[in-house]
């Protein structure tokens, strides 16, 4: 499979992943790494991960014709293109008898390979839960483009009515008062439009006087544009501009912090990463304010602990937030009875889940919601696995 094809994990294919359990459901991660000599590490853990699907899936009792069947997608994965093109920080597969996908994750995790009933999601939970939208302005004064994206998304919605250059913004001033430009042959965000290229003839005060109604233009434009919006806004560009576009816009939930440097140099797939960075103590708010929730409910009697505890109360849908220990896998199967709802095994067997990522599964399904995070930082440390609260 080529990399082009991989598009990036989005909200309803967890949806579709939490939703399906077959005999017999494969999940891989692998992670990616770019520049040399890293790069060279994804062909070794592809081919890693290749043979311990092929034992996972053989001990667990299939025969050869549907190993091969389950593993052809993670066998053809071109993965030279992948390096060569930024596709993201993993690629996740899941294959099961009548479903195979694979997608990208701008999220950074260990390579995995589950072979269970269910398909194995938890890894996912970083990139889906807490996952806040956002827009990133990235504006020279040759270019300007804007971006709605989240943690599992980026795509253009520079919208008509925004400049698209200082020409566009400033159409009738005369340029050679401060700046001359002509059109070049470059690269452009619309067909059949060459790029401005711009030359600073006027002095350094007639410059700063062009770029400064430059972006009060911009913000004018861009705050009537994103009126009564709620996401965070990220800025991209060089400092002079951004500090100068900081100063007009009126827009009430733009980011202290932005994105330095000509937006041109960015690799594909890195304006988005430089963005999640900067929302990442956004996205952490949702899962601190879960936590926090966690705590208060231990007064209320709403908190309970451990797995066997859990599962008694998401069989009566009670369970709304989930907290697991991240990296950490236990074995068994559920039962029918109640009282002792879960059997644990010390090494998978076939036919066994990972009731982590069960209980994952069947909160998400209720509607609940579930974070993983280091068992160390578990809501108030207990000794077990994971944490709930409970709707009632």
């Amino acid at each position: 499979m080529k990399a082009e094809t991989i598009d990036m994990l989005s909200h309803s294919d967890l949806a579709i992943l939490a939703d399906r359990k077959a005999a017999t459901s494969l999940s891989v991660y692998l992670p990616l790494h770019y520049g040399w000599p890293q790069v060279q590490d994804n062909k070794i853990v592809h081919k890693n991960l290749v043979n311990d699907a092929h034992a996972a899936l053989s001990a667990y009792g299939l025969r050869a014709a549907e190993v091969d069947s389950l593993l052809a997608p993670l066998q053809t994965l071109d993965m030279r293109a992948l390096t060569q093109t930024d596709t993201g920080n993993a690629l996740c597969l899941f294959a099961a008898q009548d479903i195979s996908l694979i997608r990208t994750i701008p999220i950074e995790i260990r390579h995995v390979c589950v072979v269970a009933p269910e398909f194995y999601i938890t890894p996912l939970l970083p990139a889906i839960t807490s996952d806040r939208a956002f827009y990133v302005l990235e504006f020279t004064q040759n270019e300007i483009k804007l971006f709605h994206g989240s943690r599992s998304d980026f795509r253009e919605v520079t919208p008509e009515e925004l400049p698209r250059s200082l020409a566009e913004a400033l159409p009738y001033e005369n340029p050679e008062e401060s700046l001359q430009f002509h059109t070049g042959t470059g690269e452009s965000s619309e067909p059949n439009r060459r790029a401005a290229i711009f030359h600073g003839q006027g002095g350094p005060n007639e410059r700063q006087e062009w770029t400064d109604r430059f972006c009060l233009r911009l913000a004018e434009r861009l705050d009537e544009h994103l009126k009564g919006a709620r996401e965070p806004l990220v800025l991209a560009g060089v400092e002079n501009i951004l500090s100068r576009f900081r100063q007009h816009t009126r827009y009430p939930h733009i980011l202290a912090a932005g994105i330095e440097g000509n937006p041109r140099d960015f690799a594909k797939g890195e304006l988005h990463r430089k963005a999640c960075t900067i929302m990442e103590p956004i996205f952490k708010a949702e899962e601190k304010e879960a936590a926090a929730k966690i705590m208060r409910g231990k007064g209320a009697g709403k908190t309970i602990y451990g797995l066997e505890e859990i599962f008694r109360h998401i069989a009566q849908g009670r369970v709304d937030i989930l907290f697991i220990a991240d990296n950490v896998q236990k074995w068994g199967r559920l039962k029918e009875d109640l009282d002792f709802p879960i059997e644990l095994h010390d090494e998978p067997k076939p036919g066994d889940s990972e009731l982590l990522n069960l209980a994952t599964i069947k909160t998400l399904n209720q509607g609940g919601q579930a974070f993983a995070v280091p068992r160390s930082d578990l809501p108030a440390k207990p000794a077990s696995l994971a944490v709930a609260i409970l709707r009632y």
